[in-house]
Protein backbone atom coordinates (compact mmCIF):
# COMPACT_ATOMS: atom_id res chain seq x y z
CA UNK A 1 0.00 0.00 0.00
CA UNK A 2 1.40 3.56 -1.24
CA UNK A 3 0.72 6.62 1.51
CA UNK A 4 -0.10 9.95 -0.50
CA UNK A 5 1.35 11.77 2.59
CA UNK A 6 5.08 13.57 2.18
CA UNK A 7 6.39 14.49 5.34
CA UNK A 8 7.77 17.92 5.21
CA UNK A 9 10.60 19.28 7.00
CA UNK A 10 8.92 22.70 8.12
CA UNK A 11 12.33 23.89 9.00
CA UNK A 12 13.92 23.47 5.19
CA UNK A 13 10.87 25.47 4.03
CA UNK A 14 10.96 29.39 3.67
CA UNK A 15 9.24 31.12 6.14
CA UNK A 16 6.99 28.24 7.53
CA UNK A 17 8.80 28.85 10.94
CA UNK A 18 7.10 32.23 11.50
CA UNK A 19 3.85 30.94 9.92
CA UNK A 20 3.73 28.06 12.55
CA UNK A 21 4.57 30.78 15.03
CA UNK A 22 1.55 32.56 13.81
CA UNK A 23 -0.81 29.54 14.03
CA UNK A 24 0.27 28.72 17.64
CA UNK A 25 -0.25 32.32 18.78
CA UNK A 26 -3.55 32.26 16.91
CA UNK A 27 -4.78 28.86 18.69
CA UNK A 28 -3.35 30.24 22.33
CA UNK A 29 -5.62 33.42 21.50
CA UNK A 30 -8.89 31.55 20.74
CA UNK A 31 -8.55 29.76 23.53
CA UNK A 32 -7.31 32.21 25.92
CA UNK A 33 -10.43 34.20 25.15
CA UNK A 34 -12.73 31.21 25.32
CA UNK A 35 -10.85 30.22 28.80
CA UNK A 36 -11.70 34.15 29.77
CA UNK A 37 -15.29 33.39 29.12
CA UNK A 38 -15.55 31.14 31.61
CA UNK A 39 -13.46 32.86 34.04
CA UNK A 40 -16.30 35.69 33.79
CA UNK A 41 -18.72 32.87 34.17
CA UNK A 42 -17.50 31.70 37.56
CA UNK A 43 -17.12 34.43 38.40
CA UNK A 44 -20.49 35.63 38.29
CA UNK A 45 -21.32 32.52 39.97
CA UNK A 46 -19.35 32.93 42.81
CA UNK A 47 -20.18 36.43 43.55
CA UNK A 48 -24.09 35.38 43.47
CA UNK A 49 -23.35 32.81 46.05
CA UNK A 50 -21.62 35.53 47.67
CA UNK A 51 -25.36 37.42 47.57
CA UNK A 52 -26.84 34.23 48.90
CA UNK A 53 -24.31 33.58 51.93
CA UNK A 54 -24.68 37.22 52.97
CA UNK A 55 -28.54 37.37 52.66
CA UNK A 56 -28.40 39.93 50.00
CA UNK A 57 -31.32 40.15 47.47
CA UNK A 58 -29.87 37.66 44.74
CA UNK A 59 -32.17 39.21 42.54
CA UNK A 60 -30.05 42.21 42.68
CA UNK A 61 -26.93 40.57 40.60
CA UNK A 62 -29.10 40.48 37.17
CA UNK A 63 -30.78 43.73 38.24
CA UNK A 64 -26.58 44.99 38.19
CA UNK A 65 -25.83 43.02 34.85
CA UNK A 66 -29.56 44.68 33.86
CA UNK A 67 -28.29 48.21 34.51
CA UNK A 68 -24.78 47.86 33.10
CA UNK A 69 -26.29 46.21 30.04
CA UNK A 70 -28.75 49.53 29.51
CA UNK A 71 -25.40 51.41 28.87
CA UNK A 72 -23.89 49.65 25.87
CA UNK A 73 -25.22 48.70 22.85
CA UNK A 74 -25.17 45.25 21.35
CA UNK A 75 -26.31 44.03 17.97
CA UNK A 76 -28.14 41.14 18.09
CA UNK A 77 -27.79 39.75 14.28
CA UNK A 78 -25.96 36.97 13.82
CA UNK A 79 -23.64 36.57 10.43
CA UNK A 80 -20.74 35.02 10.36
CA UNK A 81 -18.47 37.88 11.53
CA UNK A 82 -20.58 39.02 14.70
CA UNK A 83 -19.95 35.06 15.57
CA UNK A 84 -16.40 35.24 15.10
CA UNK A 85 -16.26 38.39 17.25
CA UNK A 86 -18.41 36.71 19.83
CA UNK A 87 -15.97 33.87 20.36
CA UNK A 88 -13.45 35.98 20.44
CA UNK A 89 -14.43 38.21 23.23
CA UNK A 90 -13.33 38.16 26.75
CA UNK A 91 -16.94 38.81 28.50
CA UNK A 92 -20.14 36.81 27.65
CA UNK A 93 -22.85 38.98 26.44
CA UNK A 94 -24.31 41.06 29.26
CA UNK A 95 -27.91 39.34 28.41
CA UNK A 96 -27.08 35.91 28.80
CA UNK A 97 -25.23 37.03 32.08
CA UNK A 98 -28.38 38.76 33.16
CA UNK A 99 -30.71 35.82 31.67
CA UNK A 100 -28.34 33.20 33.98
CA UNK A 101 -28.36 35.10 37.00
CA UNK A 102 -32.24 35.61 36.49
CA UNK A 103 -32.37 31.88 36.50
CA UNK A 104 -30.33 31.73 39.96
CA UNK A 105 -32.28 34.05 41.56
CA UNK A 106 -35.43 31.96 40.82
CA UNK A 107 -34.28 29.53 43.60
CA UNK A 108 -34.19 32.08 46.46
CA UNK A 109 -37.61 34.04 45.27
CA UNK A 110 -39.77 34.45 48.48
CA UNK A 111 -36.45 34.34 50.92
CA UNK A 112 -35.88 37.09 53.34
CA UNK A 113 -32.55 39.10 51.47
CA UNK A 114 -31.12 42.59 52.59
CA UNK A 115 -32.21 44.73 49.46
CA UNK A 116 -29.77 48.15 49.24
CA UNK A 117 -30.79 50.65 46.91
CA UNK A 118 -29.11 50.33 43.12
Amino acid sequence: MHSFFIPLNTNTIPGSRSLGELADLAVGLLLRSSFSKNQESAADRYGFDLLVVENYDPAAADRVMQKLDDHQMVDETLDTKQILSEYLMSHPYTNMRVARLESMAARYQGQRAYVGAL
